[in-house]
């Protein structure tokens, strides 16, 4: 199962049997038009090419991050303001009660729309599943 941060990450493809071929999905509007729909963001496409570029940075980090968890890495203080500060790039947001079946969360939802908010919100989502 996809979540938001994997799916996010993964947009920079690599065929692992052997063939050597990869691909930056990020580059594709019709990839860019999939990813806002599954996720439900609102962001103009084609992507401008600074939110490229702000997207590929986030991409990397979260990589790298998810990479040192999974080898048996530590997370450092270091690691945990990178993530507060790409967090923060999102920009504002406001808390909602929301509710799935009988459980109720507060979620963080963001204020403006745009490929900031999905990053900053990606950010989010990866942390929870350090969490768990």
């Amino acid at each position: 199962m996809n979540t938001l941060w994997t799916d996010f990450v993964n947009s920079e493809w690599h065929d692992w049997r052997g063939s050597g071929r990869s691909e930056d999905r990020l580059l594709k509007p019709e990839w860019q038009n999939e990813f806002l729909m599954r996720w439900q963001f609102t962001a103009s496409v084609p992507a401008s090419a600074e939110d490229i570029e702000e997207m590929q940075i986030l991409r990397r980090e979260l990589r790298s991050v998810a990479e040192h968890l999974t080898s048996g890495g530590q997370m450092t203080t270091d690691l945990v303001d990178m993530i507060n500060r790409k967090m923060m790039e999102g920009g504002p947001v406001t808390r909602l009660l929301k509710q799935q079946d009988e459980h109720f969360s507060i979620v963080l939802e963001p204020v403006a729309n745009g490929w900031k908010k999905s990053g900053g919100r990606g950010c989010s989502r990866f942390c929870s599943g350090i969490r768990q």
